[in-house]
């Protein structure tokens, strides 16, 4: 267990390219963690992998894992505090579970799980080892996302949200070779990697408006030859009458854009997923028609951020101050409410909040699967 002024010890699961960029994360002075190991079913991977990304990064040397039998001596090692594990979400839980059973915490990427009865499984195994399970989303963690949630009572009644989240993929990842577009990898597709984003930012809007999700659809998609959504727009309504539109995709140039729309001004960020440079900021703008609508009339607030840590390594940061708590904190029976568990301190009661949150973003990926397979909409 690592002490109030110990570095804090994460190991890297899988040497998957996404890693990479969160092993920069991890090994930044800002997020108080550090990379301690990597592991990977090919050591000469594992061993490029920390030449490449931790070398000359962090002063703390990572232990490298590799064989058949990486991940199970990874997680039966004292060498991490907790893991990071970027696995396909068709293998996941396992190690998910197998890792929180160990006595590490645990920040895995999302799609969560390929069920949240899956999901669920993992918490109330998180919850019984006493140890912090988290998915990888970003923004929450970030200061924009709390300005834009405390701004949200300036721009009049809000009833819809509109967002979309798209790159383009080469021929070669859409027929497979990414384990995204594929139903042994993430079968999920593009609903689970980029639509994930956008209802987790509509669930934060809405439910600071008190408002919960009631059902999702999926009005448009394609699927490539191995039944794997390639695109996706879909709609989910929330309570009194309030709607997030989103479209997902593998097909399209990069656009990670989210607009709430306001009944007296609309908000919009630009770079949702993957900010640009420095500072970080969102536009707040309203419009008006001109005498015989002739021409509108634009005013536009361009609110910018302190520049600061980007929100990858704030997550870490977030990360590592709870665990520590946790590991020093005594807990109460779990809650009954959909999140994991309560208590008093307010590191830890949020520990409930981000675990109800996400839950429910699996429900919703979960019903959209599902109106994919039935048609029609999905009571959530």
């Amino acid at each position: 267990m690592p002490t109030d002024t110990s570095e804090f010890r994460v190991g890297i699961l899988g040497a998957a390219g996404i890693a990479s960029k969160i092993a920069i994360a991890i090994s930044s002075p800002d997020s108080l963690c550090v990379v301690s190991a990597i592991a990977s079913r090919n050591l000469e991977k594992a061993k490029a992998f920390a030449a490449e990304y931790l070398e000359n990064k962090q002063a703390f040397v990572p232990t490298v894992f590799g064989g058949p039998e990486a991940y199970d001596d990874l997680i039966a090692s004292d060498v991490a505090d907790a893991l990071y594990i970027p696995l396909p979400v068709t293998i996941k839980k396992e190690w998910v579970i197998k890792a929180l059973k160990s006595g590490k915490h645990v920040v895995m990427e999302k799609p969560a799980a390929l069920s949240v009865s899956d999901y669920q499984e993992m918490l109330d195994v998180a919850y019984s080892n006493n140890k912090f399970l988290m998915d990888g989303t970003m923004f929450p963690h970030h200061p924009r996302t709390h300005h834009i949630l405390d701004s949200l009572l300036g721009i009049g009644d809000i009833i819809r949200i509109e967002s979309s989240f798209t790159f383009l993929a080469d021929q070669a990842f859409l027929d497979g070779s990414n384990i995204r577009a594929r139903k042994d990898g993430d079968p999920q597709g593009c609903i689970g990697d980029l639509g994930w984003y956008c209802i987790r930012y509509a669930l934060m809007v809405f439910g600071k408006l008190g408002c919960s999700v009631e059902s999702a659809q999926v009005v448009d998609y394609s699927l490539n030859k191995h039944g794997v959504p390639m695109v996706a727009t879909c709609a989910i309504r929330f309570q009194n009458d309030k709607v997030l539109w989103f479209h997902s995709g593998f097909n399209a140039p990069l656009r990670q854009h989210f607009e709430v729309c306001g009944s007296k001004k609309s908000i919009y960020v630009d770079d949702l997923v993957l900010p640009g440079p420095q500072p970080v900021s969102y536009t707040v703008k309203s419009s008006t028609l001109t005498d015989n609508d002739l021409l509108t009339i634009d005013e536009t607030e361009c609110v910018r951020m302190e520049i600061g840590p980007v929100h990858e390594v704030l997550l870490w940061k977030k990360f590592q101050s709870i665990a520590r708590s946790l590991d020093g904190a005594t807990i109460d029976s779990p809650s009954e409410n959909e999140g994991w568990r309560a208590d008093d301190t307010q590191d830890l009661s949020r520990i409930n909040e981000w675990a109800s949150i996400s839950r429910t973003n699996q429900a919703v990926i979960d019903a959209l699967m599902q109106s994919i397979k039935t048609g029609g909409v999905i009571n959530i």
